[in-house]
């Protein structure tokens, strides 16, 4: 974790020496910038032009999954040119990335000691001692590409809007910080979280033929959503241990 600790300090500061002076800015495309640069050197170890094409694809296709999810899938191929063939595209053309990027890191002649995310799964194996498929590992590295990076962000940037409304809290936190401390930056993350809710909904699809959800009577193949930030208003449903200002 201290190795990934330190590219997560290079690439914010590679990216914040970029920041304009005494203006206003947005910030989510930097917070972007530094997560996802952050993943695909914790990943992959390293760069080269199979993560340019990574850092092409990834953030197309996130958007476009996010706003899919929770749609059924149609039962009829639209091709290409429909969303979820785009998806598929997007997908090919990732696996084709992640084929070289394997086969370019058990070349490595020192690949017994590195250290990546992709070198650790590489070398692991199941409790009956067979290895990881390919198909696997991409889909693994797929989850930590597009959840690790994306909504990392957006809760960075939201970060950026609460601590500009909350001087007072800025102030303690950098005092904080000088003093080799760490609770209260916590505390600020979980209330940022809290009150600024990065993905607002979470949705399950009803399998059993019916589904009892308090005095309603749900069907198989109805979905059930709920909304986040309502819940995180009700107050006796939060830990104690949250920061007591009221963001």
């Amino acid at each position: 974790m201290k190795n990934y600790e330190t590219i997560i300090e290079e690439e914010t500061l590679r990216e914040t020496a970029n920041w304009p002076q005494g203006q206003a800015f947005a910030t989510l495309p930097s917070m972007m910038h530094i997560t996802l640069n952050a993943i695909l050197r914790a990943i992959f170890g390293a760069g080269g032009s199979e993560l340019d094409e990574l850092r092409r694809l990834i953030p197309p296709w996130v958007t476009l999954g996010s706003r899919l999810a929770a749609l059924p899938k149609p039962k009829r191929d639209y091709g290409r040119l429909s969303p979820w063939g785009r998806l598929a595209e997007w997908r090919r053309q990732y696996d084709t990335v992640i084929d070289k990027l394997i086969e370019a890191e058990r070349a490595d002649p020192n690949f017994a000691d590195r250290t990546d995310v992709l070198a650790l799964m590489l070398r692991s194996t199941y409790d009956d001692g067979s290895i990881m498929s390919r198909k696997d590992i991409g889909d693994e590295l797929l989850t930590l590409l597009a959840a690790g990076h994306e909504t990392t962000a957006a809760t960075l940037g939201w970060a950026f809007e609460r601590l500009s409304r909350h001087p007072d809290v800025l102030a303690a936190l950098v005092e904080e910080v000088d003093n080799g401390g760490h609770e209260l930056r916590q505390a600020a993350i979980l209330e940022v979280q809290r009150a600024r809710t990065v993905i607002d909904f979470a949705a399950r699809r009803v399998n059993p033929p019916v589904y009892q959800l308090g005095e309603w009577v749900i069907p198989r193949g109805y979905s059930i959503i709920i909304k986040r930030a309502s819940a995180a208003t009700v107050e006796e449903l939060h830990s104690p241990r949250r920061m007591a200002v009221g963001w």
